[in-house]
């Protein structure tokens, strides 16, 4: 009697205690839910018990954070085929949400000193047996006030001993996003590698503004990024290289006085993460500044920073002939370009043309070296010097009366012959021809300083022509960059 008593006893007991786990089954749930999510790390935890059984768990609302990174997931479920197996089984997240800020414009989730998790998070929930792990959502790409939603779709799983692999697909406007990866339990290390990457800059051109300063700007954005990137994610520090290439490129600035159009690009990234990279190329079909266009530019160039280049070498065609830049350095964020250009054949006539106040037509080609400066004041030219190409014939007509004659006294045997040489009725072969910009001993306000030696193309005239000139005022002007007109000729002698 007493050992059945006992018996019943037990059979109450367990029939009671499991009565009571069948109708606390939700509280008992979100309880180890919660106690599970602090374990990792997470604090200020939502989370609705729509169903649980020893079979299958669904839970509604999830929101949490860990330090200040927020996730949010309308529902997850996980599933076994027996109760007793000890594992979570498949474990499926649906609307899934969760922000990221890529330009530091918001609080740095992974820096937060105080945050209301209870433990800093250590990989424990990923040492807790699952079969399948799969998060469909969003991701909520932020930068300032910009904000985009890409679609996302991970699957993860146990695969060798103490290591899970997984896929991401990350899809939004303009982007596609493939990856691969492996997460090591035992050391914490996140190996990955793209399987596929699109983007396109038009949509993203905002974004790519707000993580990198570009000069001159802002600017609209067109073209195809691709490429292949790898990395690993170990004690909280990302470390990625890869390969990015750039066609159909396009970037114009809000003024739309600087084109460039045709660009192709190609940057092997040592550290993606800092923006450096070993030497790559860059090349551009037309440039457009002002007036100005040049044609075939081809650059080999190092990202320093992401915001400091170094440019190893640059070429262009322009004006008919072709400029070259001695190595230099730009610095992004200070918004200027200052290099130093080599000039080799331009054509005289298309340099000319470019002004409508210079008081003379030539032909003819000159070489030279120039220091420029490029800022948002436009374009400002340092000490350096054009002067004609040796060999190759040269002409100018004059339309500037009084510029030899202004000194001259009308009994000099040469005056009537330098009147008809300043107003343009005679034309000079010339036999030499430089400009000074900025001479070292220039006078102030004078910005340059003009040579040139010739005779009358008419061999019936002997009159030999020496004509030095001074330029006073912006000499930037001349070439039509949007300066004020207060550029003058000083008499010649």
């Amino acid at each position: 009697m007493k050992l059945r008593r006992r018996l019943s006893l037990l059979c109450a007991g367990l029939l009671l205690g499991l009565l009571t786990i069948y109708f606390m089954r939700g509280p008992l749930t979100h309880a180890a839910v919660t106690s599970g999510l602090q374990r990792a790390g997470a604090g200020d935890i939502k989370v609705e018990v729509a169903h649980a059984t020893p079979w299958s768990v669904q839970l509604d609302n999830l929101a949490f954070k860990i330090k200040a990174q927020f996730f949010a997931a309308s529902r997850v479920t996980m599933e076994r085929a027996h109760w007793w197996q000890p594992t979570l089984g498949v474990v499926r997240v649906e609307g899934a949400r969760v922000p990221v800020t890529i330009d530091g414009s918001g609080t740095n989730p992974y820096a937060w000193t105080s945050y209301a998790g209870e433990t800093r998070a250590d990989g424990d929930v990923l040492k807790v047996p699952i079969d399948t792990l799969s998060i469909d959502g969003q991701l909520i790409v932020r930068a300032a006030s910009h904000e985009q939603p890409l679609t996302l779709k991970f699957e993860a799983k146990p695969a060798e001993k103490n290591t899970w692999s997984g896929t991401l697909q990350a899809t939004g406007p303009g982007i596609v996003f493939n990856a691969k990866a492996t997460y090591g339990l035992r050391d914490q290390r996140l190996a990955f590698h793209t399987t596929a990457i699109t983007v396109e800059l038009k949509p993203w051109q905002d974004f790519i503004q707000r993580l990198m300063v570009l000069p001159l700007g802002p600017w609209t954005m067109e073209g195809q990024l691709t490429g292949a990137i790898s990395g690993t994610y170990v004690e909280q520090k990302f470390a990625m290289e890869g390969r990015i290439q750039l066609v159909q490129g396009k970037l114009q600035n809000a003024a739309g006085n600087i084109i460039i159009a045709g660009i192709a690009a190609d940057f092997p990234f040592t550290d993606l993460v800092h923006l450096q990279s070993s030497p790559g190329t860059f090349r551009v079909q037309e440039l457009r500044v002002g007036e100005i266009v040049a044609n075939a530019v081809d650059a080999e160039l190092t990202f320093l920073s992401s915001e400091h280049l170094a440019v190893k070498r640059m070429t262009l065609n322009i004006l008919g002939g072709t400029m070259a830049a001695e190595p230099f350095n730009l610095a992004l964020e200070r918004q200027e370009l200052e290099a130093v250009v080599l000039v080799d054949n331009l054509d005289v006539e298309k340099i000319l043309a470019l002004s409508k106040d210079v008081p003379a037509k030539a032909s003819g080609r000159v070489d030279g070296r120039l220091p420029l400066r490029l800022d948002e004041h436009g374009l400002r030219l340092g000490t350096g010097w054009l002067q004609l190409k040796k060999g190759v014939y040269a002409e100018m007509r004059l339309s500037a009366a009084g510029l030899i004659t202004s000194g001259m006294s009308p009994n000099n045997t040469s005056y009537v012959v330098m009147k008809r040489v300043e107003n343009g009725l005679l034309q000079l072969k010339l036999g030499a021809l430089r400009l000074d910009v900025r001479p070292p001993d220039a006078q102030r306000g004078q910005t340059a300083r003009l040579h040139l030696e010739g005779d009358p193309v008419d061999p019936s005239v002997k009159a030999p022509v020496i004509l030095d000139l001074n330029v006073n005022g912006p000499l930037e002007q001349l070439l039509n960059f949007g300066f004020k007109n207060n550029v003058s000729f000083g008499q010649g002698k």
